[in-house]
């Protein structure tokens, strides 16, 4: 959800402070989320029943205004497109654990 200078566009709390992209490095783009996880095999319709309940706190005026004040853009997403962020980092981030040689304990 939230943005800061290392994601592909400005922090609306830091607006004059370019994009790392912005500043001559076009690789790094990296975003901060939260997320709401629940254990393996969860049945759908509870997990279906989260999700609406948190997008409806999200949907708050308050909950959004708190959020920017932060510096976070909320960016709600299915089970699915959030399962697909996680993958993603995985990803981004494997060749980095490998170079540093770490391994999995």
């Amino acid at each position: 959800m939230g943005e800061d200078v290392k994601s592909d566009k400005r922090s609306a709390l830091i607006a004059d402070v370019p994009t790392m992209r912005e500043a001559g490095i076009p690789n790094m783009v990296m975003q901060t989320w939260i997320g709401l996880l629940a254990p393996a095999g969860t049945p759908r319709p509870l997990v279906d029943q989260l999700n609406r309940q948190v997008h409806a706190v999200l949907q708050s005026e308050d909950v959004k205004k708190q959020l920017h004040d932060i510096g976070m853009d909320m960016a709600p997403t299915t089970p699915e497109q959030f399962q697909q962020t996680i993958a993603q980092e995985i990803a981004l981030h494997a060749e980095l654990v490998k170079a540093a040689g770490l391994v999995p304990q």
